[in-house]
């Protein structure tokens, strides 16, 4: 799968979504690795629909993702060093 790509895996149904954030390792001693592009995912699995977010950052397009994908919970960080923060995510709460 890539980012906007489902896949049926039977019982359930995964979508991957985009995510908004740093995707390398190293660069202390060396040359920094890209790791991919960062996403999160949409579970749809007996009726309900669960989005994890990944680390992210707030950003416009999650609120077309819950429009597209009535979500019945979400997984948010809130960490807000590397990720959104508490206010950013209960902004999230009230699309």
């Amino acid at each position: 799968m890539h980012i906007g790509g489902s896949h049926d895996f039977g019982k359930f149904k995964v979508k991957l979504t985009q995510a908004l954030h740093g995707s390398s390792t190293g660069g202390v001693d060396g040359p920094a690795e890209y790791l991919g592009n960062p996403c999160g995912f949409l579970i749809f699995i007996e009726g309900k629909t669960l989005y994890y977010s990944g680390d992210t950052g707030l950003f416009g397009d999650m609120n077309l993702i819950g429009k597209l994908n009535p979500i019945d919970v979400a997984l948010l960080p809130i960490g807000d060093n590397f990720t959104m923060g508490p206010d950013d995510a209960l902004e999230l709460s009230s699309c």
